[in-house]
């Protein structure tokens, strides 16, 4: 992964990100959830004097029509979860119940 070239063309979407957010709210979406596994991401551990020591999963760009998306990523030994949605589409309660469910599963 050459980095500089990442966030070079990352730089050149800006000017179009407007047109893209009415796009992307101009459908409900047919869908209700999406889960993104990442897997095991395959980057170095160290470059030169650098060391990453952790990595945070990606999220999500909000509002579009179905925003609740859970990333999962997997780096040096360690699983990250990210879970978005906002309140038109998930109440908060209802949101503290799955947190409440999901970290039961997985430590029980």
């Amino acid at each position: 992964m050459d980095v500089n070239t990442v966030l070079l063309y990352s730089e050149c979407l800006l000017p179009s990100l407007p047109r893209m957010t009415r796009y992307a709210k101009a459908d409900k979406g047919a869908h209700d959830f999406t889960l993104s596994n990442m897997g095991k991401v395959n980057i170095s551990e160290k470059y030169g004097a650098l060391e990453i020591e952790s990595l945070q999963s990606p999220s999500t760009i909000f509002p579009f029509g179905n925003p609740t998306t859970l990333f999962t990523t997997y780096f040096k030994g360690q699983i990250d979860f990210i879970f978005t949605s906002d309140e038109h589409f998930i109440r908060h309660e209802d949101v503290l119940t799955l947190k409440k469910t999901a970290i039961n599963m997985i430590i029980s």
